[in-house]
């Protein structure tokens, strides 16, 4: 878990073509259907052109069951439908990969399955720095489930 965090931050503090207003990062909270959970949601946005966006996010499911975890990583590509004053729309697409595992005796056992993302999500502009995120996506895979997030987004540009 520690190591995809990680991963993700690399990418965004080294990434040679960064522009620092077209990222933004937040977390929210999310919910599964099929886990039937609530976790919480890390999240990074780079907008790469105008319509255009790639998006990042971990969601690890608070399950209160001890010595079992449930978490999920999305690499997304985002559409821009709508950008208009102090709203966004957009659709996504992309990688989902569903974590589940348990600790017993000192080993930790897991497995992984691989899906595809379909959704949509909006951002409010409360103010040029902050964001409201919604966001809902359907994973297609062994584990098929709807999944919906909210959240808030701080733009770390001008």
């Amino acid at each position: 878990m520690k190591t995809y965090l990680a991963a993700l931050a690399m990418f965004f503090i080294f990434n040679p073509y960064s522009v620092q207003a077209q990222l933004s990062i937040g977390a929210g909270i999310g919910y599964g259907t099929e886990v039937e959970e609530v976790g919480i949601r890390l999240n990074a946005m780079y907008r790469i052109i105008d319509k255009v966006r790639a998006s990042a996010d971990f969601l690890y499911y608070l399950d209160g069951i001890e010595d079992v975890y449930l978490f999920e990583t999305n690499i997304n590509g985002h559409y821009i439908l709508v950008d208009k004053d102090k709203f966004l729309a957009y659709g996504l697409a992309g990688l989902n990969i569903y974590t589940a595992g348990v600790s017993f005796d000192g080993e930790n056992y897991s497995d992984s399955e691989v899906g595809l993302n379909l959704g949509a999500g909006g951002q409010y502009k409360f103010s040029p720095k902050i964001s409201g995120l919604a966001e809902v996506k359907y994973a297609i895979s062994n584990i098929d489930q709807l999944v919906i997030g909210i959240g808030v987004l701080v733009n770390l540009g001008q």
